[in-house]
């Protein structure tokens, strides 16, 4: 952000750093198929559950002994079956429910980026340290998880030496304090936004025998590619309906009084 702000590419209104921020992500929707996501078979296994609650000892001793020896194949066949879940597009309420996260996370770095450059990169790099914590704290509070003790002691060992990386750093920003309320409150939002991708990533246990499938959940390549389509197409079409009509002012005037080409 600092080269950006230098170079004149860091106008606050137009966003064109975050269009570039986004395209990365965005390709990996690539990677992905246009099919169904595949769904692990688990009639089978509620059936081999209720058959081997027919058989006699032996038998089941005998088949398990089966098992055992068929386990590397077993274990080959589930690693196969997540693979192929890792290559298909999120269907229905999954891909509502990333893109509504996507467009919070597009308001959460606006602020964040836009903080950067009115406070400088050293009131960035110690405030934004704190994502971290927020983190912790909506997952204590959205997922239920207790850290313990030695937990809370890493995260603040992280903030502590993320915050230290700047302590050389002399930069300060034309608008500190706006620029470090924008980074706090981005920061936090940031932090939100990794508890609901958790959320929606992680499979929900099956607690009943008469489940008839298996919990959806993304994979991690789908949020990735999710996340980066929709911001990048919210900011292309941001560049389109705003900043294209006024780029003599806001980019190309800055460009030439930095030298840049």
């Amino acid at each position: 952000m600092a080269y950006a702000s230098h170079a004149g590419l860091a106008n606050p209104k137009c966003q064109l750093y975050m269009l570039f921020y986004y395209i990365g992500p965005a390709l990996a929707g690539f990677s992905l198929s246009c099919s169904p996501r595949k769904k692990r078979k688990i009639d089978k296994q509620k059936s081999d559950s209720s058959m081997q609650q027919l058989l006699s000892q032996d038998d089941q001793k005998n088949r398990y002994n089966a098992q055992d020896d068929n386990s590397v194949d077993v274990l080959s066949n589930n690693h196969n079956d997540v693979e192929e879940e890792e290559e298909y597009w999120p269907q229905g309420t999954l891909l509502i429910k990333a893109s509504g996260i996507a467009i919070f996370d597009i308001f959460a770095q606006s602020m964040v980026y836009t903080g950067n450059n009115l406070a400088g990169p050293t009131v960035f790099a110690i405030i934004y340290s704190s994502v971290t914590i927020w983190a912790a704290l909506f997952s204590r509070v959205l997922l239920s998880r207790s850290l313990v003790k030695l937990q809370w002691a890493g995260i603040c060992l992280v903030v502590l030496g993320l915050a230290l990386t700047a302590v050389d750093s002399k930069a300060v920003g034309k608008n500190a304090f706006v620029g470090a309320c924008l980074i706090l409150v981005g920061s936090s939002f940031h932090g939100l936004t990794y508890v609901m991708c958790e959320k929606i990533m992680t499979p929900s246990p099956i607690n009943t025998v008469n489940s008839s499938k298996e919990p959806e959940h993304l994979s991690v390549r789908a949020n990735c590619a999710v996340q980066g389509i929709v911001a990048m197409l919210a900011f292309l079409l941001w560049q389109i309906v705003y900043t294209l009509p006024r780029l003599e002012p806001l980019i190309l005037a800055p460009m030439r009084e930095s030298g840049t080409t």
